[in-house]
């Protein structure tokens, strides 16, 4: 009886175990799961230099004091996206592959939608043969929320001191279900 108490411990634990490792795997997305109609919840957007916040690039590399790059950092991050922006933003997703952008009730973008399962990316076109699409990674994806993101970057010398600097810029975007 001591041995099978023992057993089903260690077959307990080792179950725990193993699920618990499974789950901490990075998940692909099932395609499935995106079709139905999203309501903005939240956005951030984020600008990087050369691997650092814009705001640290400011104090370390351009030499501003903490209140002046606090000040040019909110200008830029304004500049870029303002809440107003993003309001009232309800994306749909249909299961023929199409997509719709609505914004305060009305029609602002569709075309054709691709979830790549592999790379957990969600693909938005205007027409197939588009070559201009926009790609997005999906970061969360469930029944109730998606979380995606886009990336863009770009070099430059924004000091002119003849050097490169590498903008990086990335908007994330939360949405729920409705």
């Amino acid at each position: 009886m001591k041995n099978f108490l023992k057993n089903v411990l260690l077959l307990g634990f080792i179950s725990v175990m193993v699920f618990s490792c499974v789950e901490d795997e990075e998940r692909s997305v099932d395609s499935d799961d995106i079709v139905g109609t999203w309501e903005i919840e939240d956005f951030d957007v984020s600008l990087s230099i050369n691997g650092k916040s814009f705001f640290d690039f400011l104090v370390e590399d351009v030499g501003l004091s903490e209140e002046d790059a606090q000040v040019f950092d909110d200008a830029i991050a304004d500049d870029f996206f303002e809440p107003e922006d993003l309001e009232n933003t309800r994306l749909i997703f249909n299961a023929n592959g199409t997509y719709q952008v609505w914004q305060n009730d009305t029609l602002d973008e569709e075309g054709l939608y691709e979830v790549n399962s592999t790379n957990n990316t969600l693909i938005l076109k205007d027409n197939p043969n588009d070559q201009d699409a926009v790609i997005f990674n999906i970061e969360q994806l469930n029944a109730t929320s998606l979380k995606i993101s886009l990336e863009e970057s770009e070099e430059f010398d924004m000091t002119e001191d003849g050097g490169s600097n590498q903008l990086m810029f990335k908007l994330t975007m939360d949405f729920i279900r409705v």
